[in-house]
């Protein structure tokens, strides 16, 4: 099949002609200029473990509209972004993959990439490989045949996931994937399971079973609140981001984007960030009135940027990325509507910062329900090769804000660059929530020395969790209190009344004892739906919620269906 553009070739010579400057780290790619070799070259060092996973390296693809012959493996803080108007119009025939970095075909280091916006036609295959495990997102994706969610080899284990907006033809082969949350989605079927599988408004989602091993499927068939992610397109008019509207109980996927509350923002009132840019020269550009679009780099920060301005757009692309240097934050929005933070990376550093990223200043006394301020795609890490120092992740005052996928990672490992250890990478909690309203859509929180989660706020909701406790968690002093040894993972304020959480997934993989998974208060209105446990290595967790369900040791799982218990 010979490359072609969809668009009048007039109309992608004028686009080609104002095409914005995105700096080095930006490959963009047309039917007719066929820069396929630039794929390869650029993304060889990050593929593999040893050159990638803590690489300064970020990098993303753009594809004009039109028809492409190529195979695109995606590594490390690599992103692949279609530019059409939908995904049908940016059409890829070719293996455009994810491939386990560890030894047997193991997934469960393959972080920080993404696929966005494309049609994907398996060539001389059936399926699409996409063995990938936090971090690593598919949004408005076709696939024209399967989509395998683990590698092929002797472990072909995968910690993953997240999918929204798509259409898989064919089955989703989950296989040996540990958890995965699908959403606003059609599958021609799905197959395969672990521990913790979520589907919110998903046609072709296996039946619900979740308080059975064989079957741990939570299943819903409308999304409560949907916020989908901005997207940077082109068209007859150019460059512009698209901004989805905040739309309630949504089933299957929608890829219009000539909604009437949508809007789309042209390029020109976007400040385009590069490496150099500093906080000061970012937060110039915020305080004139402008965006902000991150080309995919590493930001070096001595004071937080500072959002005041409703409305306002912080996009990142190729896992664009802030690095604290001095203590500080490295994002604070104001008690402001409307902002939408998508696709960036938090990076902590050397000397403690109270907070990572800050959303809204407490008391928050504004209602944003009917404008809030949405996360997607964001990462937040303590850890990345070398020392970092926290306590806390993210910190959310405001109210009814939205969470869109978030991962934050207190790391586990270094690569074998850095020794990780409990003093070299401290941060007591991953999120704390002191705002009312707030819903969070996939929240994975990991490694963490107290609370992961610790919820504060009224009417909080959470669809799909996925945690594992700190690795030393066998320390004398690793006590939430006299009577309880280990702090829970998942948190609800005992003052709290109004709180509802759905599949939580909660793992122990190195430690001696945690009393119990889920701490949450006896109130009518407060409610676990399908929750479970693990121990994966050594350790025993003693109760799934409170008192209530069953303990798990080595390789035993416990299942908890609803809390309060039923009778």
């Amino acid at each position: 099949m010979s490359p072609k553009s969809i668009l009048p070739n007039s109309t992608t010579n004028k686009l080609q002609g104002s095409q914005p400057d995105f700096g080095p780290n930006v490959v963009i790619i047309s039917p007719e200029t066929q820069e396929f070799t630039a794929i390869k070259e650029r993304s060889i060092s990050l593929l593999t473990l040893d050159l990638g996973q803590f690489s300064k390296d970020r990098l993303a693809f753009l594809f004009y509209p039109g028809e492409y012959s190529v195979d695109i493996p995606v590594g490390f803080y690599t992103s692949v972004l279609g530019l059409g108007q939908s995904p049908e119009e940016v059409q890829i025939r070719g293996e455009v993959s994810s491939s386990g970095v560890l030894k047997g075909g193991n997934s469960t280091c393959n972080f920080w990439r993404s696929l966005e916006n494309l049609r994907v036609e398996p060539r001389d295959k059936t399926y699409m490989k996409w063995a990938v495990s936090q971090a690593a997102p598919l949004r408005r994706i076709h696939v024209k045949g399967d989509l395998r969610l683990v590698d092929f080899g002797a472990t072909p284990w995968a910690s993953g996931g997240y999918i929204s907006n798509s259409k898989i033809d064919g089955r989703v082969l989950a296989l040996n994937q540990q958890q995965w949350l699908s959403k606003n989605s059609e599958f021609g079927s799905w197959k395969g399971a672990q521990w913790n599988m979520a589907f919110m408004g998903v046609s072709g989602s296996p039946e619900e079973g979740y308080w059975s091993k064989e079957s741990p499927h939570s299943v819903m068939d409308n999304v409560p609140i949907s916020v989908e992610k901005p997207l940077l397109n082109v068209d007859d008019q150019g460059w512009n981001i698209y901004i989805p509207p905040v739309e309630r109980e949504t089933s299957s996927y929608k890829w219009e984007l000539d909604h009437p509350q949508g809007r789309r923002i042209p390029l020109d009132d976007f400040y385009i960030a590069h490496g150099q840019d500093t906080s000061d020269t970012l937060n110039e550009a915020l305080q004139s009135g402008k965006n902000l679009l991150l080309t995919p780099a590493v930001y070096n920060l001595d004071k937080p940027l500072h959002v005041t301005r409703a409305g306002t757009i912080l996009y990142g692309m190729g896992f664009a990325t802030l690095a604290v240097h001095s203590g500080n934050s490295a994002l604070r929005v104001d008690n402001v509507p409307g902002v939408r933070i998508a696709g960036l990376m938090v990076d902590a550093g050397e000397d403690i910062s109270p907070c990572l990223v800050e959303i809204g200043k407490s008391p928050c006394q504004e209602d944003f329900s009917s404008d809030p301020v949405v996360l997607h795609d964001l990462v937040i890490r303590v850890g990345n090769g070398s020392m970092a120092k926290a306590e806390t992740a993210l910190l959310i005052h405001a109210n009814d804000v939205i969470g869109d996928h978030l991962w934050l990672w207190a790391a586990d490992h270094d690569g074998g660059n850095f020794p990780i250890s409990w003093d070299t990478n401290p941060c007591k909690n991953g999120v704390i929530v002191n705002g009312d309203r707030v819903s969070l859509y996939g929240l994975f929180c990991e490694h963490f020395q107290e609370f992961q989660t610790l919820w504060k706020g009224e009417q909080g909701r959470v669809y799909m969790y996925q945690s594992e406790l700190p690795y030393r968690a066998d320390r004398e002093e690793w006590n939430s209190s006299k009577e309880t040894r280990g702090y829970a993972s998942y948190k609800v304020a005992p003052e709290v009344k109004d709180h509802y959480a759905w599949a939580l997934g909660i793992y122990m993989v190195f430690g001696d004892l945690c009393t119990r998974a889920i701490e949450a208060p006896q109130s009518p209105k407060v409610e676990i739906h399908h929750a479970m446990t693990i121990s994966i290595k050594s350790g025993t967790i003693g109760h799934v919620v409170n008192q209530a369900g069953d303990s798990t040791q080595v390789k035993r799982t416990a299942y908890l269906e609803h809390y309060p218990q039923r009778r």
